[in-house]
């Protein structure tokens, strides 16, 4: 199977409570991962 189009959504704990997304985001920030940084700084 040869993969042809990928399509990407911004759905960053769009469906969890306020806390759960608060709380994911400092634990990106937190990552020595500078690409969880980077989504940590995209999340509104």
């Amino acid at each position: 199977m040869k993969v042809e189009r990928w399509e990407g959504k911004k759905k960053i704990g769009q469906n969890r409570s306020a806390e759960d997304q608060a709380s994911l985001k400092r634990n990106l920030e937190k990552s020595a991962d500078p690409a969880y940084q980077f989504l940590a700084q995209q999340m509104k």
